[in-house]
């Protein structure tokens, strides 16, 4: 009888395993985005939990193996996120380099694949995990990212031959579904908090900006009708920049619009160019902004100018932002320096939500480098950022 799980279920059936290493494994194994869909886990290194312990027993007293293992797959090494019935001689073990993987094979053929004996195989008999960890007879199926990405496998496994049923199979997969959904869970709550988080920090931040911005018009020799209008003016454009800051958790891979690095920040800054006495300049070459990128920057870059706005460049008149970029070979450096008279020293590196926002987003998510520095004349913040994370091109 096919039921609708049967139905839904991409995965090739239970298939030997490749008799030679597949010419595009290694690739597969380096593939980017599933890097990314790994990592994004969280759960690479992390400690034993009860809830992914309980799925390898499930998976042991189902197909009646001694040994099941939950396998999380980079590109060097395999680690155990839960293993039940796995005791080497040489005592407790939580991950091994790929020398010791069946697991690798699952994940780049993205298949559930078993084998009877390993010993008489073409590939796998030449695999560490034979001799070094007793790994005999195999059955794995792969666990998915949330996009799709297999990020590890599921398996049973004996030291002795074993005959492999369709019934094993088919209770590894639902197992392995019920990883997935725990997986995507987690995921959606660590989100909805930082979302929560993230919106009490911009509706606080936004009642200092407004002030600020009124209080830069202020300073002006206006008309009341003048000072109305220029008011006007910049909270309009500052609702215009909040329109490109997409909260960080609803990001998706085709978010935001393609736009150019020296028009992206122009456009951050427009609220605060041309008031408060204070100068803004804003050089370096034209470059490409990916439409992803696009958000990370316009969250980091929005979350210096609210602090400059209250204690730095754009808090008082005599007073100077640069914010400057280099192109190099594969990166882009990115200078944000604030200086001036009546500084409010303070560090670069905090511990607020507003800090960590700046380095999820740099570091995170474009997988850049923050380096900072500050002193009693100003502050400097320097992003090293991949060039091919921050244009969404491959570079050549």
């Amino acid at each position: 009888m096919t039921t609708d799980q049967d139905d839904k279920d991409t995965r090739a059936a239970s298939g030997p395993f490749p008799r030679a290493v597949p010419e595009d494994h290694a690739a597969a194994l380096r593939d980017p985005a599933r890097l990314r869909a790994l990592e994004e886990t969280a759960l690479l290194d992390s400690p034993e939990e009860e809830a992914f312990d309980r799925a390898v027993r499930l998976a042991r007293s189902l197909t009646g193996a001694p040994t099941a293992l939950f396998s999380l797959v980079d590109d060097t090494r395999q680690f155990f996120k839960a293993l039940s019935g796995f005791a080497p001689e040489t005592g407790p073990m939580r991950e091994t380099p790929l020398s010791h993987s069946f697991c690798q094979y699952v994940v780049t053929g993205n298949a559930a694949m078993s084998v009877v004996d390993a010993r008489e195989h073409d590939l796998l008999s030449y695999n560490r995990a034979v001799p070094d960890l007793d790994v005999v007879a195999y059955l794995g199926v792969p666990v998915q990212g949330r996009r799709g990405q297999v990020i590890g496998s599921l398996c049973a496994i004996d030291s002795s031959p074993h005959e492999w049923s369709e019934q094993d199979e088919r209770a590894l997969k639902d197992i392995a579904a019920f990883l997935e959904t725990e997986i995507a869970l987690r995921k959606h709550m660590a989100e909805r908090e930082l979302l929560i988080d993230e919106l009490n920090h911009r509706i606080r931040n936004i009642y200092s900006v407004v002030n600020a911005l009124v209080r830069m018009t202020r300073s002006e020799d206006l008309t009341t009708e003048e000072f109305a209008a220029q008011l006007n003016g910049r909270v309009q454009a500052l609702a215009a920049t909040h329109g490109l800051i997409q909260p960080l958790a609803t990001v998706t891979e085709d978010a935001g619009n393609d736009t150019s690095l020296h028009a992206h920040v122009s456009t951050l800054m427009t609220p605060y160019t041309g008031a408060g006495g204070h100068e803004i300049r804003i050089e370096g070459p034209d470059l490409p902004v990916g439409s992803t990128a696009s958000i990370y920057l316009a969250l980091a870059i929005h979350e210096l100018s609210t602090n400059a706005v209250k204690y730095g460049a754009l808090s008082g008149p005599r007073r100077a932002l640069e914010i400057t970029w280099t192109d190099g070979d594969d990166t882009v450096e990115l200078t944000w320096r604030e200086a001036g008279p009546g500084h409010v020293a303070r560090t670069a590196s905090g511990t607020g939500f507003g800090s960590k926002l700046v380095k999820l987003c740099i570091e995170g998510q474009l997988r850049g480098e923050i380096a900072t520095a500050t002193d009693s004349t100003g502050l400097t913040y320097r992003f090293r950022i991949p060039r091919e994370r921050l244009t969404g091109a491959p570079t050549d």
